[in-house]
């Protein structure tokens, strides 16, 4: 896994997302607390996401129970940046 493999995966989609160091999640939509989601998503610092892709060693792929969230179509950025620090992230994987 890299974070341009994922967001090559993922292009027909809004969002991407890399975890675990070998997850690739992509979505059309973030999960704001419902479905059952059980934890609010936060922002954390870069260094909790400290597993290294496996495919690019220079990459960083998110860590467990963390994910690098990617926004794919810009014209959605500004709204979901203002509404992600209350997300539940639910994304398909890859």
């Amino acid at each position: 896994m890299t974070i341009n493999k994922c967001l090559s995966a993922c292009s027909d989609k809004l969002y991407a997302g890399v975890e675990y160091g070998r997850e690739c999640w992509c979505g059309n939509s973030l999960n704001y607390g419902g479905s059952g989601g059980t934890t609010m998503a936060a922002n954390v610092s870069s260094s909790d996401c400290s597993f290294k892709c496996p495919g690019n060693s220079t990459q960083y792929c998110g860590a467990g129970v963390r994910l690098n969230l990617y926004i794919l179509r810009t014209e959605y950025a500004s709204a979901v940046v203002r509404a992600v620090a209350n997300a539940i992230v639910r994304l398909d994987r890859v």
